[in-house]
């Protein structure tokens, strides 16, 4: 984060929901100063989630155990370009969303 705001001072992070990790990310959040940058939404009503994904620029995901892509199909259909962690599940599902039509770029 500290080097996206080098060339991104506006930048805002936004984490929608709630489990285990989200005491130890507040806890970096404080120790590297980035309240001012970083949002944490807590858990977010399923009627609300699309527009989670359509106030964003980019979706992010460093998850290696997403079992169903949704959370991707989701973003995308949104029409919120992501950034997800690479395997094998990650390219056949981007691959699968290529072949209906929906375009992502993959780098």
């Amino acid at each position: 984060m500290p080097t996206v705001l080098e060339s991104e001072p506006n930048v805002k992070f936004v984490i929608a929901g709630d489990g285990p990790d989200v005491q130890p990310l507040k806890d970096q959040v404080a120790r590297l100063s980035l309240e001012d940058y970083v949002i944490f939404a807590g858990s977010v009503e399923h009627s609300d989630v699309g527009n989670y994904y359509r106030m964003a620029d980019l979706f992010v995901s460093a998850s290696d155990t997403e079992t169903q892509g949704l959370t991707y199909i989701e973003a995308l259909a949104a029409g919120t370009k992501c950034v997800v962690y690479s395997t094998d599940y990650t390219e056949h599902v981007f691959l699968i969303i290529r072949s209906l039509g929906v375009h992502s770029q993959q780098k």
